[in-house]
């Protein structure tokens, strides 16, 4: 009689994308500023897609979270996005520049590398 033992186990897939989204330890502090005349805008929002390559657009129902920029002193124009998981994230900003009396919006993307990481972007908006 012969007996044959096999042994499987489980191998981690590196080509399963990277899950990015809430619950982690990985932040991004966003700054939205008017690319004509560098100014933060106060109080701008930040609309954040999780696991996003390309621009959702401009419906902000399509975003997964969202963020509101300070208005004054160190928060002015600013957004600390906290709690993420490493990843890939689309921001889409909507703001107002009161020095040009205008609607600003632009976006830009991030990829958060690892669980720890700590990013810092600047959303132009025009």
């Amino acid at each position: 009689m012969t007996i044959i033992t096999v042994y499987t186990g489980c191998a981690k897939d590196d080509d399963q994308p990277i899950e990015a989204g809430t619950g982690g330890s990985a932040e991004i502090s966003a700054y939205v500023r008017h690319h004509e005349n560098q100014n933060l805008i106060a109080g701008a929002r930040i609309f954040v897609k999780f696991g996003a390559s390309s621009f959702p657009g401009a419906d902000t129902t399509l975003y997964d979270a969202v963020y509101t920029c300070g208005s004054t002193g160190h928060g002015l124009g600013h957004a600390h996005i906290e709690g993420m998981h490493h990843g890939a994230y689309w921001l889409y900003a909507v703001g107002y520049d009161s020095t040009t009396a205008t609607v600003v919006t632009g976006d830009n993307d991030i990829v958060l590398e690892t669980e720890t990481d700590i990013e810092e972007i600047t959303v132009s908006v025009e």
